[in-house]
C-alpha cells in the first residue's frame, strides 16, 4: 500500500526527490534495527517513537497528512448516551494529544502493560475516574 500512495512513497519521490532502496512495511521497526530498511512510514503515535532509537523527519513540505485522534460511534450509541455522555467522551478525548497517545502506546507495546491497566491509570491521572 505504501508504495502506491501519493502521501507515502510516490509523494516522497515527487516532493522530496528521495527514493529509498527499501521501505519497511511489514515488521517496520525490526527491519530498521536490522539494517534491512532505509526508512519506514509509521504513525506519530507509534510507541516505538517514544524511545531515542529513531529519528523522525520534519515534513516541512506537508506531504504527510496529519491524522487526528477522533471518536466514532454508531448513531444508536450516541442516542443512548445522550448529550451528557457525548460531552464526557469529548472531555476525555481533548487531552489525548499525539504525544500522550505515543506514551500510552509505548507502555502497551514496549513495556507490555495491559491496555486496560494503561487506560485506567491514564483516566485516573487525568481525574476522569477515581
Amino acid at each position: 500500500e505504501y508504495r502506491q500512495r501519493t502521501d507515502c512513497l510516490l509523494g516522497l519521490e515527487d516532493v522530496y526527490s528521495y527514493k529509498p532502496e527499501f521501505v519497511s512495511t511489514e515488521s517496520q521497526y525490526e527491519a530498521l534495527e536490522g539494517g534491512e530498511a532505509d526508512l519506514l512510514f509509521g504513525f506519530g503515535t507509534d510507541g516505538a517513537l517514544s524511545t531515542d532509537q529513531y529519528y523522525t523527519y520534519e515534513d516541512d513540505k506537508e506531504l504527510f497528512r496529519s491524522y487526528r485522534i477522533t471518536l466514532s460511534m454508531r448513531d444508536e450509541t450516541a442516542e443512548e448516551i445522550g448529550p451528557e455522555g457525548i460531552e464526557i467522551v469529548e472531555s476525555v478525548q481533548e487531552p489525548m494529544t499525539e504525544e500522550v497517545m505515543r506514551e500510552l502506546n509505548a507502555r502497551v507495546d514496549l513495556d507490555k502493560e495491559k491496555p486496560e491497566d494503561v487506560a485506567t491509570q491514564y483516566l485516573q491521572e487525568e481525574g476522569f475516574i477515581e
